[in-house]
């Protein structure tokens, strides 16, 4: 059965609240789970905005940009990843995709539903690895291309599962879509998704479900931070 804790990659990126836990402790406990494969109440943030990160942010690695451009960067060239700092600001876990496109087009985007790691700092580390390097629809990246890159960094509510396409709207939530063990994911706020039919539409056809298969929908919002407000 998925359980919302497998990597998944994306076409493109499109909000954790309450993130608790100080730095990279030990993880938490999931708390009860009222719905096959996802918790009974998701956490939700305060407001969706997105946080602009400035073109010297990105190095800071104190922000979660920060932490995945340092993270490519030293993957790409030494083949080794940084350790997670302890002051990030955001902290506990949650599910995060990051993204990294090139000339405005997508060149990798690796993400987790729900976190499987300690940490948002240890879950940025290892998406911006896979998302660079782990991307089945690329070749990885290369260090002569890291000046040419903007990255985007996506934190997530956990999945509420939800009765129909009535409760979805493609510029707030993602949807997931499940059927037996087949998903599909898509996050919101995509270019040319303006509609929770298209949404859905696009999810199905990911997860190879046919239209006339039973589903199981979720939604999740997500908080991007991005740098200089690449989308």
């Amino acid at each position: 059965m998925h359980d919302g804790r497998s990597r998944y990659n994306q076409q493109d990126t499109g909000y954790g609240r309450g993130l608790l836990a100080k730095g990279c402790r030990r993880a938490e406990k999931t708390s009860r789970w009222g719905h096959p494969g996802f918790p009974r109440r998701p956490r939700r943030l305060c407001n969706p905005q997105e946080n602009v990160v400035s073109a010297e942010g990105k190095n800071d690695v104190r922000t979660l940009v920060g932490l995945a451009w340092e993270t490519i960067e030293k993957y790409v060239r030494d083949g080794e990843k940084p350790a997670p700092p302890e002051d990030l600001e955001v902290q506990g876990r949650a599910g995060v995709f990051v993204s990294i496109k090139k000339s405005g087009r997508l060149r990798g985007c690796i993400g987790t539903l729900q976190p499987v790691t300690a940490c948002v700092a240890e879950e940025i580390i290892e998406n911006a690895v896979s998302a660079a390097t782990r991307d089945p629809r690329f070749p990885p990246v290369t260090p002569d291309e890291l000046d040419q890159l903007a990255v985007s960094v996506d934190v997530l509510t956990s999945p509420e599962p939800i009765g129909d396409m009535s409760d979805l709207d493609p510029g707030k939530y993602g949807v997931i879509v499940r059927s037996g063990n087949r998903s599909g994911v898509l996050l919101p706020d995509l270019p040319g998704i303006d509609t929770a039919e298209e949404q859905v539409n696009i999810a199905m056809r990911k997860a190879g479900v046919g239209s006339g298969d039973p589903v199981d929908l979720f939604r999740f919002e997500v908080r991007r931070y991005s740098q200089g407000g690449d989308r």
